[in-house]
């Protein structure tokens, strides 16, 4: 933690604009944005998944999200310490756009169908 926290405060962090900025605009907009994105997860569920199976469903996407949310961190300040701050932005984009393709191949093309309620109906979901 000590490490992280002294890479994160570096001089260019430091000064009182920068930090300012980081503390009142980056952090509630990336938070307000992980919101949407759970809120956006939980539809598209909610849209695919048979409603005699919607409880169990959003309880396994709970428990991904959550378990998600424990070790992204872990991996992020490991790759933070080992890859050090230059590397590490550029290691997180790339991770990034893996996973936006990913999502692109592997997702099911009964999405498009679901998004605009013919999926929905179809299940028995309003």
């Amino acid at each position: 933690v000590a490490h992280f926290a002294e890479t994160l405060l570096s001089r260019s962090l430091s000064s009182g604009a920068a930090l300012a900025f980081y503390v009142f605009v980056a952090i509630p907009v990336r938070s307000a944005a992980g919101y949407v994105s759970t809120l956006g997860m939980k539809s598209l569920y909610s849209q695919v998944v048979p409603a005699r199976s919607m409880g169990t469903a959003l309880a396994a996407l709970d428990i991904v999200q959550s378990t998600c949310g424990v070790v992204a961190p872990a991996i992020g300040g490991a790759m933070l310490q080992k890859l050090g701050g230059k590397q590490y932005t550029t290691a997180a984009g790339v991770a990034n756009l893996c996973l936006l393709l990913l999502a692109a191949v592997a997702l099911p093309a009964e999405l498009g169908a679901a998004s605009s309620g013919k999926l929905g109906r179809a299940n028995g979901v309003a």
